[in-house]
């Protein structure tokens, strides 16, 4: 049945008051596509000329098996690195730098940061391990890593560290396994888990605050 514009009619609720418009992407979400693909750019080009052209076999291996094998040993990276982060977070210094860095996240839902997760685990790791470590090495590009990712003390530098380590994991698996796709997915898992986790931090200090407020 559609109505007399010739389109359907919309759904309603159970009390036939027509269900909110889904809320667009968040400033965060939107801001954060723009950076990351800018990224992607910059490591395409760079990795192009550096490996004279883009081949298939720089991303994903051509071998089925040892693909899958990547795919597999890509996980349990992320997630060892995940469950190392998890058991840190027990010190208050590392449960205040994660409060802090929720906070960053503020509106984001947790669909966005599964799709931040993706884009900034493909992008960084497409200029990091990928063009950066081609062109200057695996140390240089390591210290551009953890420098990006540092902040003012007391709590940042603990967050540098980290990614020092899982930098330089990325880093080994990427010239283990001569492609990408294991640094992209160990990446992708850690940034994903923490990510949605700092997003219901920040909802939960959202309701918190309204809470209080109301009171």
């Amino acid at each position: 049945m559609r109505s007399e514009q010739g389109r359907p009619p919309l759904a309603r609720t159970r009390d036939g008051v027509p269900p909110d418009p889904p809320e667009g992407p968040s400033e965060v979400y939107r801001a954060a596509w723009v950076f990351y693909l800018l990224v992607a750019i910059v490591g395409v080009v760079w990795l192009g000329f550096e490996a004279d052209g883009l081949s298939w076999a720089l991303f994903v291996p051509l071998d089925p098996a040892r693909a899958a094998l990547d795919v597999a040993i890509g996980l349990a990276a992320g997630l060892l690195l995940v469950g190392a982060w998890s058991l840190g977070r027990r010190l208050e210094p590392l449960a205040r730098l994660e409060r802090s860095l929720a906070e960053r996240f503020v509106g984001v839902r947790s669909d966005e940061a599964v799709g931040l997760a993706l884009l900034s685990g493909f992008s960084e790791e497409l200029l990091f391990r990928g063009a950066m470590q081609m062109s200057w090495g695996p140390l240089a590009a390591l210290a551009v890593f953890a420098v990006l990712h540092s902040g003012p003390p007391p709590l940042f530098p603990w967050w540098t560290l980290f990614a020092l380590i899982a930098g330089g994991l990325f880093a080994a698996l990427a010239a283990w396994r001569g492609a990408l796709l294991a640094p992209m997915l160990a990446h992708a898992t850690v940034n994903g888990i923490h990510l949605v986790r700092m997003v219901r931090v920040a909802e939960e200090s959202a309701e918190a605050a309204g809470e209080d407020t109301a009171r």
